[in-house]
């Protein structure tokens, strides 16, 4: 979450944002104010998944797998 945080441009965002971050209930804090505004979910979803991705591919080249690319034609 912190990365995303660093994305946003609006500073008084941003800081809403580290706020929801502390304690219990992070992550519904911060999907919550993610909400209040539209399009957000949907970049803060777009840059998770890429990092789980990136994660995900050097692990995967370690036991030896290849990573194809992906046909978005066939979606």
């Amino acid at each position: 979450m912190e990365p995303f945080i660093a994305s946003v441009e609006d500073a008084g965002r941003a800081e809403r944002l580290a706020i929801a971050i502390r304690g219990r209930g992070a992550f519904r804090c911060f999907k919550d104010e993610l909400a209040r505004r539209s399009g957000e979910f949907e970049r803060w979803h777009a840059l998770s998944e890429e990092r789980r991705r990136g994660r995900a591919r050097p692990w995967l080249a370690a036991a030896g797998y290849r990573v194809l690319p992906v046909d978005h034609r066939d979606s």
